[in-house]
């Protein structure tokens, strides 16, 4: 995996996410497998975004966490690029997340 093209790409959704007014963290926990590569807050609602390189898909661990995240009113998901980071945004609104 290039975890410099990875970092790319979590720079372009950072600058993204807070261009849309998100508040954006980058958390690293040493010895905690699984956790999302970008943690976000929008209007009050959670996020989690793990990002992978074109190709690659999360570890059953990072599946895992997305989805007890998502079973906790959360909002999670992978992406590997800005537009899908997009179209994630863009999902949440269609299923009627207003307060999103």
């Amino acid at each position: 995996m290039s975890k410099h093209k990875e970092g790319k790409i979590q720079a372009a959704i950072v600058a993204e996410a807070e261009a849309m007014g998100f508040i954006v963290y980058n958390i690293v926990v040493s010895g905690k497998k699984g956790n999302g590569d970008l943690c976000m807050c929008a209007n009050g609602r959670f996020m989690s975004i793990e990002v992978k390189v074109e190709g690659e898909e999360p570890t059953p661990m990072q599946l895992y966490k997305l989805k007890k995240i998502r079973e906790a009113r959360g909002l999670a998901t992978w992406c590997t690029s800005v537009a899908e980071f997009r179209a994630f945004v863009v999902s949440c609104l269609r299923e009627g997340l207003e307060d999103f």
